[in-house]
């Protein structure tokens, strides 16, 4: 469950934020699906980089790392 992150901290509330290269993706097909991938049983998202062409918004963060859904 999301609640149970201890000691990782979830921060859900708007900013806006400038897309960086390390940042995460997160895209959903045309069917609602996520596009992530599995490495090491690590759930992996694309980093912001991989973002040319694509335009992106600030979902949230989690302690550092930041998430914007593209579309």
């Amino acid at each position: 469950m999301i609640q149970d992150i201890f000691p990782s901290r979830l921060d859900n509330h708007y900013t806006a934020h400038t897309l960086r290269p390390e940042d995460h993706l997160v895209y959903f097909d045309e069917e609602g699906r996520l596009l992530a991938g599995l490495a090491d049983g690590v759930l992996q998202f694309p980093a912001g980089a991989d973002a040319s062409g694509t335009q992106a918004v600030y979902l949230f963060s989690c302690d550092e790392e930041r998430f914007f859904l593209t579309f």
